[in-house]
């Protein structure tokens, strides 16, 4: 325990078991490591073991621990959040978008929200630090909620890309703790990932109103583009476009250009399908006359929606970022990489139910 500082609470995400990478660790609320933090601060048991429902009932939030050796910034913080949120949720929506299955209740960024108040340094009270409030206020009395307007989650295991959260988290080690914060392509890394966390929230903003998804699709675009950035010029669509075409695909369906764009571009599926995303990022964006059609490819209403797309299409790209700029090499099983390619086949098909797995 003495290796770890206590950070903060994950208090709408209810984990079964560890997620652990060498300077942090995301851990259940009663998890063994938690014990010497208990004994000496009764504040802080009050703290992690008093979250509720909106209805009275007791939630188990999840706990982040930070290595002693890792200075607690707060950009090094959200970015290690970031990374495992993404890992999550692009998961999930493969899932659906391959089999119908799904753990739904990870699908949005809300889950892996911070809860606002932390301990104290002394470890005696409980401190709030946003752009609305600033206080400090002792723990006896208090009682936490998880978010009213997303399902209350389950624990559970598994529900992560192992692969990809082991890359992102190297890359995290190299960025934040080796201080090798002169690199592009990191630096590019981790503002995509914040992006991606803010497109991937639940559109809830104005009652899920169209403009709700349209700005997620907008973010989701965002992403992207801060992802491909080269650096020494300006993104564009066309960069966004060529990196995609890159990717090679298993599934011969996915690498055939067989649409055609302006001046004879030929482009393959995911290609067609960004460009779909990019054009409704503008038609929301600029002010345009905008239906609920705008909201899915080739505007049929039956299919897939752009904001279930999306994340699927952004793990294709984070896979070819490591792939393409040398750096921590993703190694895919048979299976998963089946099932990354198929959820893309289906991606354009009719919107299916939920069935969850038992």
């Amino acid at each position: 325990m003495e290796n770890w500082k206590f950070i903060s609470v994950c208090h709408n995400l209810s984990i079964s078991k560890r997620v652990e990478s060498k300077y942090v660790v995301i851990i259940p609320h009663d998890d063994p490591l938690t014990q010497a933090i208990r004994d000496r601060s009764p504040a802080f048991s009050q703290f992690v073991d008093n979250f509720k429902d909106q209805f009275g009932r007791h939630f188990a939030p999840s706990l982040f621990f930070l290595h002693k050796n890792v200075k607690p910034d707060l950009e090094a913080i959200i970015s290690f959040r970031n990374l495992f949120a993404i890992s999550s949720i692009v998961q999930s929506y493969e899932r659906f978008l391959c089999r119908g299955t799904q753990l739904d209740y990870y699908k949005f960024s809300n889950y892996f929200d911070l809860y606002p108040y932390s301990l104290s340094k002394g470890e005696k009270d409980l401190i709030v630090n946003t752009p609305s409030i600033l206080g400090l206020d002792e723990p006896a009395e208090f009682q936490g909620q998880c978010s009213p307007e997303i399902a209350k989650a389950f624990p559970t295991s598994k529900f992560y890309d192992s692969a990809l959260f082991e890359a992102l988290s190297k890359e995290w080690e190299k960025y934040f703790v080796n201080r090798k914060r002169k690199e592009w392509k990191s630096r590019s890394l981790f503002r995509s990932l914040e992006m991606s966390f803010r497109a991937a929230e639940l559109p809830f903003r104005n009652q899920s109103t169209i403009h709700d998804y349209g700005a997620n699709i907008a973010l989701w675009i965002s992403a992207f583009e801060i992802l491909v950035h080269p650096g020494n010029d300006n993104v564009s669509i066309i960069k966004v476009l060529d990196f995609l075409g890159g990717i090679h695909f298993n599934i011969e369906k996915l690498n055939n250009k067989k649409y055609i764009w302006h001046n004879n571009v030929r482009l393959n599926l995911i290609q067609k399908t960004y460009l779909e995303m990019y054009n409704a990022r503008n038609q929301f964006l600029h002010g345009n006359p905008v239906k609920l059609s705008d909201l899915f490819p080739g505007r049929n209403s039956k299919c897939n929606s752009f904001t279930e797309i999306a994340p699927v299409l952004y793990k294709c790209a984070l896979y070819h970022f490591f792939d393409s700029n040398n750096l921590t090499k993703i190694v895919q099983d048979n299976l998963g990489r089946r099932d990354l390619e198929t959820a893309l086949v289906k991606s354009r098909g009719p919107h299916r139910n939920y069935i969850r797995n038992n």
